[in-house]
C-alpha cells in the first residue's frame, strides 16, 4: 500500500472516528477501502476551476477538474471589474470618514462592490448606483472597525464611514463592478455562463462561482473566486438581408423617356419656341415659298403639254 493510500487511512480514520467505537466501522474496512483502484479515491476530490474562457463578451465556459452528475438552477457566478481607485484619504475634520476617488465613472442602475485590502481592517460594502448624493447603509453590521455606509457623490466620488475612529494611517480600498449572471448550465466538465451585461476585451476580471447540486446543497469550489483575463472578442461580420420570397413586391419609379417630352417640356412648346425663334422662322417660310412656286411652275408646264 502506497504513501497516498496510508494518508487517506488516517484521514478517513479521523473523519469517522466516532463510529469506531460503536463498532460500525473497523480497521479492516479502511483498508479494503484505500486499497480500492485509484479512480474510485478521485470522486472524492474536491471540485477547482482550471481554466476561464471567454468566448464572447457575454459567454463564459468554466472548467471543472471534476466532472457533476448536475447543478441547480439556484447556482450562479458574478464577474468583477476592477474600477481603479485614484485615492483613499482619511477626512482631516471627521475621524471616521474616508474619501474615494475613482478613476473612471459609476454607472447609473449597476451593482458595485467596495472591499477594503487594508490589514486590520476586513469590512466590505455592495451596493447599487441609483443616484448621486445616496446614502447606502451597510447590510452586514461590523462587529469591530470596518464600514458602516458610504455616501456615492457623484459618479467618481464616495465617502465612506466607519462605525469606528480611523485608527491606521493609511486605507486602501478596492472598488468592483459587478456582473451577474443571467444563465448557467453544465455541460460536463465545463459551466456556461451567459453574463447580464457584456465584458470588454483583454480585461483583468475576477469569477466568483457559487454552484449548488441538485438537491439544492452547496457544492464547495476550491477557488471559487478565480482570477482571468478576458480575449479578443471576434465581432461577427454583416451579412446582406436574404429575401425570402414571402415579401410583397413595392412599386418602385422608374424614370422612362417621354416621347412627347424633350429635356422635361411638352414638344408642343418646344415647337412653339422653334417657330418663334427669328433666324430659324425666316429660313421656314422662305423654303416653303420656294417650294409652292416651284410646284406651281411644274402644274402650269404639265397643263400646256397635254393642250398641245
Amino acid at each position: 500500500m502506497n504513501t497516498k493510500k496510508i494518508l487517506a487511512v488516517f484521514a478517513v480514520s479521523a473523519i469517522y472516528l466516532p463510529t469506531f467505537a460503536t463498532g460500525e466501522l473497523n480497521l479492516e474496512s479502511l483498508l479494503t477501502w484505500a486499497v480500492q483502484p485509484e479512480a474510485t479515491q478521485l470522486n472524492l476530490a474536491s471540485t477547482s476551476i482550471v481554466w476561464v474562457d471567454s468566448i464572447d463578451a457575454s459567454t463564459l465556459v468554466v472548467r471543472l477538474s471534476n466532472q457533476l452528475s448536475g447543478i441547480s438552477s439556484s447556482s450562479d457566478a458574478k464577474v468583477l471589474e476592477d474600477i481603479s481607485v485614484a485615492s483613499s484619504i482619511k477626512s482631516p475634520d471627521n475621524t471616521k470618514k474616508i474619501d474615494i476617488a475613482l478613476n473612471s465613472d459609476l454607472m447609473m442602475g449597476t451593482n458595485y462592490s467596495i472591499i477594503s485590502i487594508s490589514e486590520g481592517l476586513d469590512s466590505s460594502i455592495d451596493f447599487n448606483f441609483s443616484a448621486p448624493m445616496t446614502e447606502i447603509k451597510n447590510s452586514i453590521t461590523p462587529t469591530q472597525t470596518g464600514i458602516n455606509h458610504i455616501v456615492v457623490k457623484d459618479t467618481k466620488n464616495i465617502e465612506l464611514y466607519l462605525n469606528n475612529d480611523a485608527t491606521l494611517g493609511t486605507y486602501e480600498f478596492k472598488v468592483f463592478k459587478e456582473i451577474s449572471s443571467a444563465n448557467m448550465f453544465l455541460d460536463t466538465s465545463n459551466v456556461n455562463v451567459q453574463l447580464s451585461q457584456p465584458i470588454l476585451p483583454n480585461m483583468d476580471y475576477i469569477l466568483i462561482l457559487n454552484l449548488k447540486d441538485m438537491e439544492n446543497k452547496d457544492i464547495e469550489v476550491e477557488n471559487s473566486l478565480f482570477d482571468f483575463v478576458s480575449g479578443e472578442f471576434i465581432t461577427a461580420p454583416v451579412l446582406p438581408e436574404v429575401s425570402t420570397g414571402s415579401e410583397v413586391p413595392v412599386a418602385v419609379e422608374v424614370p422612362v423617356d417621354n416621347p412627347m417630352e424633350t429635356t422635361g417640356q411638352p414638344i408642343e412648346d418646344v415647337a412653339m419656341k422653334v417657330a418663334q425663334t427669328p433666324d430659324t422662322g425666316a429660313k421656314t417660310n422662305v423654303l416653303l415659298a420656294l417650294t409652292f412656286i416651284l410646284t406651281l411652275w411644274i402644274f402650269v408646264l404639265r397643263r400646256k403639254s397635254f393642250k398641245m
